[in-house]
């Protein structure tokens, strides 16, 4: 049986009003383009600039079989052929991967090639084959085919679709021990290139990096598959004056796309298994950046911390609403104290982050000691939220050996055990169909979610006579959502134990759920 696990998965209102910021006046500031190293290099940015590596890549993939590795198909070759004119005469690969980027409003191509003329006569090491390839007879007697031993990038940085008048980009030479049968990798060094989106020059920075995979299907087939990565290597950094205070601002390209003004949005296209809410990336915002010792933070989820927040039209800094504006290359950002009318919402979480959509787009609200937080008046939808409770303990437990928080108490009816030091965090994503609440000015709307928790197993069927099922566990808040992430003191709750038994009690089955 297949086994899985989490998708880890007082007084009346105060309106607060950005009106007494009226006469506050729009701040601007230049923001200056940095350029990341590669990460197995030193960096010569300040020490949180790796939260600024986290971004979403744009991701070519290649799947083929018949020993053809990165053949594209016909609607890549089209758009390939649209862009680049002038190719070399010829290729060291057989197959060279060839791919078409978007970079502001551009198009660019590309083409990773073999660092050197493929050999016929070469024969592929004869070790083990893989799983998935012993489950075929043909695996036992056929080797496996190596894919091309890429290492040459061709990309037309001056963006004029000729592929000859451009430096040849060559990967470091790195070892593929270690690796299974019928796996590689490869990595190229940064590279610095000028993007125009509406006719703004944009300085711009990429890595390309990727993996391939080859294994036997039968006796007269493989299947092969490339997948290819271009990272945004390049962010915005600058200082802006808000209330007499000088407070630092980075912008990434978080979607690597080659601009700095995209905002997110819900994305009512995608629908996932698990029924949440898919949000289409945008670029990220972080003001004051820090990282503090021992603290839970990751740069791809904006409720992990107070320093970042997404792009959108109006943000919150300092419990104060401003209106958002970026050029597309990134080099000047505008906050001007917002006009709109403002309530709250509430909800009894203290330490949480949450984000929440509605006519603005995503917001990010945060709660104070109390649990409430201000938002704008308007409808608003739960998206994602982190609650935090590292070193917080609730004032009627004053023993937390004795009586552990509501938080520490789920995890641990699942460790069974002490947990250690570190951060308690969970984390989780709304469902689609998570009621909406309406702000008002001058009240308080209730945010509904967290504790207590339920746990709910899904099992995939139908189930065929004899087959196998494959069991889900998610847990699930008071708001319907799914949590995604789960941690004790700094640790992982331990695997949840489940048994199955017939109608008789009789113990069919057991076992743990995995983490994935």
């Amino acid at each position: 049986m297949r086994r899985r696990v989490i998708r880890w998965s007082s007084v009346a209102a105060v309106l607060v009003t950005v009106a007494s910021a009226a006469t506050a006046e729009a701040e601007t500031c230049a923001l200056q383009i940095k350029r990341l190293e590669l990460q197995a290099a030193r960096t010569t940015g300040p020490p949180v600039d790796y939260l600024f590596r986290n971004v979403y890549p744009q991701r070519f993939f290649r799947q083929t079989g018949l020993e053809v590795a990165g053949r594209p198909g016909a609607s890549d070759e089209e758009e390939f052929a649209k862009v680049i004119t002038k190719e070399p005469a010829s290729y060291n690969s057989k197959s060279p991967f060839r791919a078409v980027a978007k970079l502001g409003t551009q198009q660019f191509g590309f083409v990773i090639d073999g660092r050197q003329a493929d050999s016929p006569a070469a024969e592929p090491a004869k070790e083990a084959a893989p799983e998935a390839a012993k489950e075929s007879p043909a695996a036992k007697t056929r080797p496996v085919p190596p894919l091309p031993n890429y290492g040459r990038l061709l990309f037309d940085l001056n963006h004029n679709g000729d592929l000859t008048d451009d430096p040849v980009i060559e990967a470091p030479a790195t070892s593929q021990r270690g690796f299974p049968v019928g796996y590689m990798s490869f990595s190229f060094p940064r590279v610095d290139l000028t993007v125009e989106a509406d006719g703004t020059k944009i300085d711009y920075a990429l890595t390309v990096s990727g993996y391939g995979h080859s294994q036997v299907l039968n006796e007269n087939q493989t299947y092969q598959y490339v997948s290819v990565s271009l990272n945004a290597a390049a962010y915005r950094e600058g200082e802006i004056t808000l209330d007499g205070k000088k407070t630092r601002i980075v912008v990434t390209d978080y979607n690597s796309n080659g601009r700095f003004d995209d905002l997110w949005a819900i994305d009512d296209s995608v629908s996932l298994s698990d029924g949440t809410v898919y949000p289409r990336q945008g670029d990220m915002l972080f003001v004051d950046p820090q990282v503090t010792p021992g603290s839970y933070l990751s740069g791809y989820d904006p409720t992990t911390s107070d320093i970042q927040q997404y792009v959108a039209k109006a943000v919150q800094i300092g419990g104060r609403f401003y209106d958002l504006r970026i050029t597309p290359a990134g080099d000047t950002l505008t906050l001007e104290p917002s006009q709109l009318a403002v309530g709250h919402v509430s909800n009894p979480n203290k330490g949480y982050r949450a984000l929440v959509y509605g006519d603005l787009g995503i917001l990010k609200v945060n709660g104070d000691a109390e649990g409430r937080a201000p938002l704008p008046v308007g409808s608003w939808k739960l998206l994602m939220y982190t609650i935090d409770r590292t070193g917080i303990q609730d004032p009627a437990q004053p023993a937390a050996k004795e009586q552990p928080s509501l938080l520490q108490s789920l995890a641990n009816a699942l460790l069974q055990r002490e947990p250690a030091s570190g951060p308690t965090i969970v984390s989780a994503r709304a469902k689609r169909d998570c009621p909406a609440i309406e702000v008002k000015q001058g009240e308080t709307a209730e945010l509904r979610f967290g504790a207590p928790y339920r746990a709910e197993v899904t099992a995939s069927g139908p189930i065929p006579p004899g087959g196998t099922v494959s069991l889900g566990l998610a847990l699930v808040g008071v708001g319907g959502e799914v949590c995604s992430n789960l941690m004790v003191a700094g640790e992982r709750p331990d695997k949840p134990q489940f048994t199955i038994t017939d109608p008789d009690g009789k113990v069919i089955q057991q076992g743990s759920f995995e983490y994935g």
